[in-house]
């Protein structure tokens, strides 16, 4: 108990502002991010520390359902992106659309989603990434890499028996997309398919639409 008490005043006065040591380290960190800084530029270093509490959000959850079996041959298509608690790089998006494809000799997936930036007639932002099905028995859950070596987790949460729309959600439920083949989806039935996945325990709040016009 002696050893474990003397341990902890040790860390104690190590982690003080006041001791040297802890005041040379964070004087170090502190002039090594300024450096990153300068060197990256500010919307360069920006965008990185968004990324790391996008992993942060998307790879760390309670393990959630998925949908029983996905047929890829149906589900690799063009979708439009109707509703869902988006992430940071999708704020102001018109006409949001994932395109699925497979990759020479299906090594991967490829993902190009792409979208219109505050506007319908915005500037067009592509966002294109790579997915590898990470459970193969029922398709549902892949690891998506926007860059390497980065790999997030992407969920099919549910889908239409004709494959006509689709949601998919990370683990700690943080993001969510609803998207269908059609870019045209009434209320009453993106109410319908909320209540779904309601009835999973997946999070519908703050949900919004994505303006869509074609």
């Amino acid at each position: 108990m002696k050893t474990l008490g003397g341990t902890s005043q040790v860390c104690s006065e190590l982690t003080s502002l006041q001791h040297p040591i802890y005041l040379f380290c964070t004087i170090k960190v502190y002039f090594l991010v300024i450096s990153i800084w300068h060197v990256l530029g500010y919307a360069v270093f920006m965008k990185i520390i968004l990324l790391i509490f996008l992993v942060m959000g998307c790879s760390v959850g309670k393990p959630i359902r998925t949908i029983e079996s996905v047929n890829l041959d149906k589900f690799l298509t063009k979708w439009y992106v109707i509703a869902g608690r988006l992430t940071y790089f999708e704020k102001g998006a018109h006409n949001a659309v994932e395109d699925y494809s497979w990759a020479e000799n299906k090594e991967h997936i490829k993902i190009n989603f792409y979208f219109n930036k505050d506007d319908y007639s915005g500037e067009v932002k592509s966002i294109p990434q790579k997915a590898w099905v990470y459970n193969t028995t029922s398709n549902a859950h892949w690891k998506v890499r926007p860059f390497w070596p980065l790999k997030l987790d992407y969920i099919i949460l549910d889908i239409a028996e004709d494959y006509s729309w689709t949601a998919v959600g990370v683990p700690n439920q943080n993001y969510l997309w609803i998207m269908a083949k059609d870019w045209k989806m009434s209320d009453e039935k993106l109410q319908g398919i909320i209540k779904r996945l309601n009835n999973i325990d997946y999070s519908t709040k703050d949900i919004i639409r994505v303006p869509q016009k074609w």
